[in-house]
């Protein structure tokens, strides 16, 4: 198969809290994966070889994770845009030793919003974000699940996690070199949930996009080839007061949106 052949979007299992009885279990985890078929990149994930699964809570719940180091090295996981204490944070300041477990009570008390939590480890950060150590954190609400947005996970709310990373035949490496030690390591290959060349199907109406740019330093200024109009619904704090009709958009470095994209017209679109 050619490096360059259409894959399917990949989607992240989905952990809801409450249907786990308010308990989640992520497992930091060295492992291989083949972004491009037959050849295989040494990677890091929760729960899986590359990137984690995504995690639903509910505004007002208090969620246990328990988050177990199976690697070699020390990790941290952050809970990127979770209002909480600074002893839950999961910091530099709270490094997870090789075959320990972090086990925080999360009490969450926000608006429904699109974060992320990845590693947060002293010195350490950018390379085990870049080879997978993140994913996509939702939070939900009463007044949010009242609008009756898309919220069918997979199906027509879907989770977009933006990552630009660098290939050398086909194998997953981190840049290095001074200029990267400047600006941050930039990719030359895109991945949404660590898919390369993807492609994904959607029903014909409208389907909700939770855009994360977890890209190490890239920023993305985002727009339909087509030219086709979309809603901005939310930003990384929640939902917007009302809907922004845009045709682009520009998300930095761990920066989220939300957009509503109307596909009932059927037609493929970049």
């Amino acid at each position: 198969a050619s490096l360059y052949d259409r894959q399917r979007l990949r989607i992240p299992d989905l952990l809801d809290a409450r249907s786990l009885g308010q308990s989640i279990a992520l497992e930091a985890r060295a492992g291989a994966t083949e972004f491009f078929p037959g050849v295989a990149s040494p990677t890091l994930g929760f729960n899986a070889t590359y990137l984690g699964p995504t995690i639903r809570v509910h505004s007002g719940d208090d969620v246990q994770i328990a988050v177990a180091n199976r690697m070699h090295q020390a990790t941290a996981v952050h809970w990127h845009g979770l209002l909480v204490p600074g002893e839950l944070d999961g910091g530099p300041h709270q490094p997870i030793a090789p075959g320990a477990t972090w086990r925080p009570v999360l009490p969450v008390r926000q608006p429904a919003a699109t974060l992320f939590y990845h590693s947060h480890l002293h010195h350490a950060t950018a390379e085990q974000v870049y080879f997978g150590l993140a994913g996509m954190l939702i939070v939900r609400d009463a007044p949010e699940a009242a609008l009756g947005l898309p919220s069918d996970y997979g199906v027509d709310d879907l989770p977009l996690i933006l990552q630009d990373r660098q290939f050398e035949g086909g194998r997953l490496v981190m840049p290095g070199g001074m200029m990267t030690v400047m600006n941050g390591a930039r990719g030359d290959t895109l991945l949404v949930n660590g898919t390369a060349n993807a492609y994904a199907p959607v029903p014909a109406r409208r389907v909700r996009l939770r855009i994360v740019n977890a890209s190490n330093a890239r920023d993305y200024h985002l727009a339909f080839d087509d030219g086709r109009a979309f809603h901005w619904i939310a930003t990384d704090s929640g939902l917007l007061a009302a809907p922004i009709e845009r045709r682009a958009l520009s998300l930095s470095p761990g920066e989220r949106a939300e957009i509503l994209v109307d596909f009932s017209d059927g037609a493929a679109t970049t």
